[in-house]
């Protein structure tokens, strides 16, 4: 489970699904889950986790605390 700080949570540079997703992959990915960054295409990725990030703020999970 990845745990965000409401520091992380309100950064500028996060607050863009493009952005995260971005973070998300290019940062928390690579060095927490480096064997499916290395098998999947970033790209791919990249939007699978903008798709998720949307469906969990359909769902209400969009606060540090959720």
């Amino acid at each position: 489970m990845v745990r965000l700080s409401r520091e992380q949570m309100s950064l500028p540079s996060l607050q863009s699904d493009q952005a995260f997703g971005d973070w998300y992959v290019d940062v928390w990915m690579a060095a927490e889950m480096p064997e499916l960054c290395y098998r999947q295409d970033p790209a791919m990725l990249k939007e699978m986790t903008i798709s998720a990030r949307g469906y969990a703020r359909r769902l209400g999970i969009d606060d540090v605390e959720s």
